[in-house]
């Protein structure tokens, strides 16, 4: 329980630095976003960590010009969707590339929905693709412990080619050794990687949905 107030605590306090930091950051993505996408520049997705467990609507910073409602068509792959960057205008890339675009997700973590950090929450595509093709990843899945997480070791280190296999092994690792030291060297690397992220990690980066 005292665990749990902790890492409340420790959510908020974060996410109320971050907003006030990145607040200007936050200003510029949404007039990029509503000048490219020409739409209102804030939208929200359903997602969870399982197809049966608790799910709740992310916020996150448009960054096509006409979202894709063919997310769910069958040329799409888990974590995957073919076609999609081409669909991103220039700015927005940009967004996409640094992370800017996840930023409206830090109400989802003053909300209490989600943490900084946890493992990555998945739109209903890849929940039941994931369900159906990989029951036995699925079910480890679903005995994970904490909350979904904007930062995390899969969205800093996964492989997205990788699929689901490598998704669930970072998962089970941060569930495993989940804990404030922990959550602070995911902080800092992800800063660091921020300041020194490389060509091949930005063509992953761009892919994602």
């Amino acid at each position: 329980m005292k665990k749990q107030i902790s890492q409340r605590l420790f959510d908020i306090l974060l996410a109320v630095i971050l907003l006030i930091v990145l607040l200007p950051i936050l200003l510029i993505a949404l007039i990029i976003s509503l000048w490219e996408t020409k739409s209102f520049p804030i939208y929200s997705q359903l997602r969870g960590l399982t197809l049966d467990g608790k799910k709740f609507k992310i916020y996150k910073i448009r960054t096509v010009e006409k979202y894709p409602l063919g997310h769910e068509t069958t040329d799409r792959k888990f974590l995957l969707s073919p076609g999609l960057a081409e669909k991103v205008p220039f700015l927005c890339r940009f967004l996409r590339l640094t992370g800017f675009d996840e930023l409206p997700q830090l109400i989802n973590v003053l909300k209490g929905e989600m943490s900084v950090i946890g493992p990555r929450p998945l739109d209903l595509f890849d929940l039941t693709y994931l369900k159906e093709n990989y029951p036995e990843l699925n079910n480890q899945r679903e005995k994970l412990k904490c909350k979904g997480g904007i930062l995390g070791l899969w969205q800093l280190f996964g492989n997205r080619e990788l699929g689901a296999e490598d998704l669930v092994r970072w998962d089970i690792h941060y569930d495993n050794n989940h804990g404030f030291a922990q959550d602070i060297k995911i902080l800092f690397s992800t800063l660091f990687y921020f300041l020194s992220v490389n060509k091949s990690k930005q063509d992953s980066i761009v892919k994602k949905n």
